[in-house]
């Protein structure tokens, strides 16, 4: 495959005043790809304490494999089965599959799953043409 089918990957994690910044900081690099620049918004959340936002988008086709590939050898085989059967429903209108890590194991240097809010997100932009779910859906089964 000369060119990855992901137009990009936008990955995204909260760090709240409760958790350590360091600790996700270590846990968002457990994910992302070497040598790239986390961009860290901060913003006050509903009750003035502070949120950082941890955020980065991959958009070389390299590095968007490399990624894959490091994703898939990295979460067991459980994980990936799960990862398949739940690709329906991962996947939106717009083309977009979600996938979370769980962002303590994560820092544990282990790719979990999660459907919990406090994870590392990750966003693939299946490059779909004709940009329909159905077309995304086949080649998201083909990635993963």
């Amino acid at each position: 495959m000369s060119r990855a089918p992901i137009h990009y990957i936008d990955l995204r994690t909260f760090c709240y005043s409760t958790e350590s910044f360091e600790k996700v900081k270590a846990a968002f690099n457990q994910v992302i790809p070497q040598d790239q620049e986390i961009n860290i918004e901060e913003i006050e959340g509903n009750f003035g304490n502070e949120i950082k936002i941890l955020k980065l988008r991959v958009k070389k086709s390299r590095k968007i494999r490399d990624l894959t590939n490091e994703i898939k050898s990295r979460i067991n085989e459980d994980e990936l089965k799960r990862l398949k059967s739940e690709l329906p429903v991962r996947l939106d209108d717009n083309c977009s599959l979600f996938i979370r890590f769980n962002k303590q194991r994560a820092y544990k240097e282990d790719l979990e799953l999660t459907d919990s809010g406090n994870a590392i997100v990750l966003r693939f932009k299946i490059a779909a043409y004709p940009a329909k779910r159905e077309k995304a859906l086949e080649i998201a089964k083909e990635i993963f």
